[in-house]
């Protein structure tokens, strides 16, 4: 089983996909809703899936020189086309991408390290998974 670093894990934003500058990590969340369908008198319970969605988040060292990326998500309510790529944006590697609506900015500040930002984010629309292409 081949393993792939973290370190090399990338993120994009905008209609011509920009890179975010200094992602410490991201999170992406696929569920779905089950409805129970089962009924009296039987034994085992039965569901059905009546909707699928997705969500996330990201962490950031703040950089506010990061124009295309880290500030073009800074606003709540922002939508905007989004990329992950877990393992690097190399031809072949595994690329998550679909529309968010930033859905929360949290900012820090602590004197022993350097000031962090980060955003959650709910799909609008399909998660796309895919391979990056050549």
């Amino acid at each position: 089983m081949t393993v792939y670093s973290g370190n090399d894990g990338v993120a994009k934003v905008g209609a011509s996909p920009a890179e975010v500058s200094k992602v410490t990590e991201f999170q992406i969340e696929a569920t779905a809703e089950v409805d129970r369908t089962d009924g009296m008198g039987e034994e085992w319970t039965d569901s059905l899936v009546t909707k699928k969605n997705w969500s996330g988040s990201m962490t950031c060292k703040r950089n506010a020189a990061d124009t295309n990326g880290q500030e073009a998500i800074v606003e709540v309510g922002t939508v905007i086309a989004a990329e992950f790529y877990p393992d690097s944006d190399a031809t072949g590697r595994t690329k998550l991408s679909g529309d968010v609506i930033v859905t929360g900015v949290t900012e820090g500040a602590n004197h022993e390290a350097a000031n962090e930002i980060s955003f959650s984010f709910l799909g609008k629309g399909a998660l796309t998974r895919g391979t990056v292409g050549a």
